[in-house]
């Protein structure tokens, strides 16, 4: 794989990074009840922590003088304006992984590139881990009393 396929990659990942459900709802402010602030703050930390990942391989790409292009949110999303974010834990649980696979999938294609292959390594243990709170945070919402009486 040349070294502008490996950063054509990279830059997909920036795409599906940046754009995803979770960065979106750092911008729009989905409606948190009172019984929802902690899942709201670690939905906001989970944001600011993505924002960093995308910092560094835009930092990356940048050192390599790859052209960036930063993508567009998807318009399924503007319906997402002002719903319940415990509505919304199953679609980020659920983009989640699918963000996971593709950090595998990209990284095991960049093997030979040791910078590239050290940032998505440290990215997917970052997804990977975030993944998995995100699981633990929709379980805990189904198996509570008052998620159950409101289904």
């Amino acid at each position: 794989m040349t070294q502008s396929d490996i950063n054509a990659q990279l830059n997909d990942l920036l795409i599906l990074i940046g754009r995803n459900l979770l960065q979106y709802l750092g911008e729009s402010w989905p409606w948190v009840g009172d019984d929802e602030v902690a899942l709201g703050q670690t939905v906001q930390k989970h944001v600011q922590e993505q924002q960093k990942e995308i910092s560094q391989i835009v930092d990356l790409l940048e050192r390599r003088y790859h052209p960036i292009d930063f993508g567009a949110f998807p318009t399924a999303y503007t319906s997402l304006h002002y719903v319940a974010i415990d509505y919304l834990l199953d679609q980020l649980v659920g983009e989640q992984r699918t963000l996971v696979e593709e950090v595998g999938r990209i990284s095991s294609n960049v093997t030979m590139d040791q910078d590239a292959a050290g940032l998505l390594r440290e990215i997917y243990q970052a997804e990977s881990r975030r993944l998995e709170e995100l699981e633990s945070l929709a379980r805990q919402r189904k198996s509570s009393p008052d998620t159950r009486a409101a289904s």
